[in-house]
């Protein structure tokens, strides 16, 4: 990852430090790190931990899409999962794996839609006709 990027994101994790009025001392606290480590995150010279980053999202409702991405909003405002997606969850043993990785690594599930948005611009046409209705199978052999 580069520099710029690193900063851009310690520069996110300075915003929310500020929006909640914490020292560095009291969110590193908070976070369960040192506040060399989160003054080090703020300037883009390290990550913060992968546990920290989960407290970030599960305690503090922190969108880590806006936190390593800066995309969306600050915080995650009531998540809910639709039934469709569930049924999707359920469908297959890889499916279930790839959900409870993406869940408990989260800077994991940025890799995999990274890796799914440049799949699907480099193959636009497939996916596209991925989502078109697909005919039952009756019309289809007719």
């Amino acid at each position: 990852m580069n520099k710029k990027t690193k900063v851009e994101i310690g520069a996110r994790l300075k915003i929310i430090r500020e929006k909640f009025r914490l020292s560095q001392l009291d969110f590193a606290s908070k976070l369960g790190v040192a506040r060399s480590t989160c003054s080090r995150g703020e300037k883009g010279e390290c990550f913060l931990p992968m546990e920290a980053m989960q407290s970030l999202a599960k305690d503090w409702n922190v969108s880590l899409n806006w936190v390593a991405l800066g995309q969306g909003e600050m915080f995650i405002h009531n998540p809910t999962a639709s039934d469709e997606a569930l049924d999707f969850a359920n469908e297959s043993s890889e499916v279930a794996e790839l959900l409870l990785l993406m869940k408990k690594l989260p800077l994991f599930k940025y890799s995999v839609l990274q890796y799914f948005m440049r799949f699907k611009t480099d193959n636009s046409q497939l996916v596209m006709d991925a989502l078109k209705p697909q005919l039952p199978v009756e019309a289809a052999a007719a």
